[in-house]
């Protein structure tokens, strides 16, 4: 059993406190984010859903390092703002160049198709830990073998969301938008109300 000093316990409070306050209000998430990164603030959170499971297990809780988007790459596990509120997947696709430039693309381990695509001003920060029991765990850098959905279907899904991406973001956007329309939804795999 560790003990923490008065200043510890103080900083981890203020860690979760700010996580909460993130989740509960999405109209303020990119407005206190930018505040956070220029801090290089690190939050806490709690994963709702299973979507990157088994390298992130569900209810795990989370720390996000609030820092700018152009850090990230490929295999890195980011916290995103979206129309829904705030998810937690994997980057799968940096787009470097053209039209896809200031983009990523996010997949959750457990998913089959791929995220649409974030813009860097809706990444919040890059998942650095996370807890599932006593103890904290440093985050992977990539999916396990077992847990990436990753039949035909499944990369050609990703190929046609990249695709579209150069082409046009908008374009890739509601193609990805469409996915679970077309292939099925599973609510287990996607956003449950807190963090995804």
């Amino acid at each position: 059993m560790s003990v923490l000093t008065t200043t510890q316990a103080a900083a981890a409070e203020r860690r979760l406190a700010i996580g909460w306050l993130i989740w509960k209000d999405p109209n303020r998430i990119i407005e206190t984010a930018a505040q956070l990164k220029e801090a290089g603030t690190t939050i806490e959170c709690q994963l709702g859903g299973g979507s990157m499971a088994p390298a992130i297990p569900k209810d795990s809780s989370l720390r996000v390092q609030m820092a700018d988007a152009n850090i990230y790459r490929l295999g890195d596990i980011v916290a995103f703002a979206r129309e829904t509120g705030v998810c937690v997947h994997r980057v799968v696709h940096e787009g470097l160049s053209g039209r896809a430039s200031g983009f990523l693309l996010t997949q959750g381990d457990g998913c089959f198709y791929p995220d649409p695509p974030v813009s860097f001003e809706n990444i919040l920060g890059m998942v650095t830990e996370f807890k599932y029991g006593d103890s904290w765990q440093v985050a992977g850098k990539s999916a396990p073998a077992s847990s990436r959905i990753m039949t035909l279907p499944a990369k050609a899904l990703r190929i046609l969301t990249v695709a579209m991406l150069r082409m046009d973001v908008r374009l890739a956007q509601a193609t990805a938008r469409s996915f679970p329309a077309v292939f099925g939804f599973d609510k287990s795999q996607q956003k449950v109300g807190r963090i995804d």
